[in-house]
């Protein structure tokens, strides 16, 4: 590097608003000068001040962390696509981008970058920053809202609020065109020409809140359905009712009705209707962005693991919220010379009787329960970690009360559950002990 003409350059753009305008310029010119000065002078000095751009719109930028799945436009607009996001404090905010690409389709917990814009309440210029598939679907559910909460429908939700809803389906109705005039036109099929869903679903509703659910046409929206099934049915409707939306509707509805489901989207309108007995209503019509199906979520299968080989185990007690990291380094690494890890108990090879005596229930082996409860323990460990993760809390300082409050644990046992939240804890332990080493052995 030439110092006289390194100094050339920063005596140039000393000079420019991108300097002014940078908190630390200085050290970016030096990182980034080595990557451009084969160029003339004419044409680095645009590449650093594009770094110093990069480097003061970084530091400008907000951090979005929740879940989200879906995002939409609307046809014959020229509107971003918008993704409704829920935060980690359990409220939800849109992210806006001409790139429908931007976040992966499906149930994700994300981090992007971007900035909000003030008058629209939404954030634009997003970036993804990292993307993780999301399991816990019982968080969903406890967060949404239902036709129960009909304070918050009536008098603190209003028309571009994102919200996330929950319900049985009860009906599925096809769309309809408007004519000029604006009045009801055709029914519109179910999948668009892009195997897009294209309907209404109507929740179960007994008293003043009617939710319904709309999958809207798109532009280059990304909506998703995480239902059972749900891509054989469109794929059947179209070849068995071809030219026929509403048959195609009840088709759905035939598959679909009593499904317990969690919606994404943003509110479209709420109007107050009266019926023929004078009864007041008020239905809330939702544009969706994502639909999961829920029934059953606490019995979701975990996934196969290996049970022949147990990973390390790590006495320890919960971090303090006064100790250093020194200090939690020098406890645990003492924690497992004091207390060694404990041998591997091998699984039981005693084979299952065969012969089982008349009117007798056959009985289960000790192998089949200890992966039965295996399996529940890595399922429940992955929830608390996720759930963690989400709400940007450790999981050393988790309890078993709270993780039941939040319905983590549903369908199985105290012990495991604590069995459960011991891992976790364990893993988080390991992971930090890891990090401070590798941060060790840089230095």
């Amino acid at each position: 590097m030439s110092s006289t003409r390194f100094d050339r350059i920063v005596e140039t753009l000393k000079q420019s608003k991108e300097w002014k305008e940078c908190d630390n310029p200085e050290t970016i010119i030096k990182r980034e000068y080595p990557i451009y000065e084969k160029y003339s002078d004419t044409t680095i000095v645009p590449f650093l001040k594009a770094s110093l751009i990069r480097e003061a719109r970084a530091k400008a930028l907000d951090v979005i962390e929740g879940v989200v799945f879906g995002g939409c436009d609307r046809k014959g607009t020229r509107l971003p696509v918008s993704w409704p996001v829920l935060l980690k404090n359990g409220k939800l905010t849109k992210v806006v981008s001409w790139n429908a690409n931007t976040i992966p389709t499906g149930l994700q917990f994300v981090k992007l970058t971007g900035t909000l814009n003030q008058d629209f309440g939404n954030y634009g210029d997003i970036e993804l920053v990292e993307a993780k598939p999301f399991k816990n679907l019982s968080i969903l559910q406890k967060a949404a809202l239902s036709i129960a909460d009909e304070n918050v429908w009536e008098n603190q939700t209003r028309a571009g609020d994102p919200v996330l809803v929950t319900g049985t389906i009860k009906w599925i109705n096809p769309l309809f065109e408007k004519d000029p005039e604006g009045n009801r036109g055709n029914p519109i099929p179910v999948v668009d020409p892009k195997g897009r869903p294209v309907f209404e679903a109507v929740l179960a509703f007994d008293g003043l809140v009617e939710l319904h659910l709309r999958f809207i046409e798109q532009n280059r929206g990304v909506p998703f359905i995480g239902v059972e099934d749900f891509n054989l049915l469109l794929a059947d409707v179209v070849s068995i009712h071809p030219n026929d939306p509403e048959k195609q509707a009840k088709f759905l509805q035939t598959a679909l009705k009593d499904r317990t489901v969690v919606g994404i989207g943003e509110v479209m309108n709420i109007s107050e209707r009266y019926t023929q007995d004078d009864v007041r209503t008020l239905p809330v019509y939702i544009r969706l962005t994502g639909l999961i199906e829920v029934s059953g979520a606490s019995e979701t299968p975990a996934p196969s693991v290996h049970t022949t080989t147990a990973p390390p185990v790590l006495k320890q007690t919960v971090i303090g919220s006064g100790e250093t990291d020194e200090e939690f380094t020098a406890r645990i690494n003492e924690s497992v010379k004091t207390n060694p890890i404990p041998p591997e108990v091998a699984e039981s090879t005693q084979k299952p009787k065969k012969d089982v005596e008349k009117n007798q229930e056959p009985q289960v082996s000790p192998s089949s329960d200890r992966k039965n409860a295996v399996n529940q323990i890595n399922l429940m460990s992955e929830q608390i970690t996720e759930y963690c993760d989400l709400i940007g809390k450790s999981v050393l300082s988790m309890n078993k009360d709270e993780l039941k409050e939040v319905g983590i644990g549903e369908g199985s046992t105290d012990m495991l559950l604590t069995v459960a939240l011991k891992k976790s804890q364990e893993l988080a332990v390991a992971a930090r002990m890891e990090k401070k080493a590798n941060s060790d052995g840089t230095d």
